[in-house]
């Protein structure tokens, strides 16, 4: 199971690897993951050590670590990354804030770019 899990983490790091054309000359990518779990079954602190491994390793990204929600209900720290990696999964259906909801709807708008992992699109 634990290699099946790592191995799905990498090839959806694939789609941010692609998203890599953003960056200049030598410029690493700002990547907000934010993540954190309350389901047994899935190793979150192994995924996101694999996540984060990955994206370093590639030379392409400066990737932040949030084991919260609290970087969305923040406008400006939300704004200085590229793209939010989310690996979270939260079966209390979390409720998000209204200024949470509108700064990642604004952060995408902008062309910013959204990564849900697995179950992670469920979870608000």
């Amino acid at each position: 199971m634990r290699s099946v899990a790592l191995t799905f983490v990498r090839l959806l790091g694939v789609g941010l690897l692609a998203f890599s054309g953003w960056a200049g000359a030598g410029e690493k990518i700002p990547v907000l993951l934010i993540t954190g779990d309350d389901v047994k079954v899935h190793p979150w602190k192994e995924t996101t050590a694999a996540i984060q491994d990955m994206l370093t390793k590639s030379g392409k990204f400066d990737v932040k670590v949030a084991e919260n929600l609290a970087p969305l209900d923040d406008k400006a720290e939300l704004g200085k990354h590229q793209a939010v990696f989310f690996n979270m999964y939260n079966t209390k259906k979390v409720k998000l804030s209204d200024a949470a909801k509108e700064n990642l709807l604004s952060f995408v708008k902008e062309g910013k770019g959204f990564v849900a992992t697995h179950l992670a699109s469920a979870s608000f």
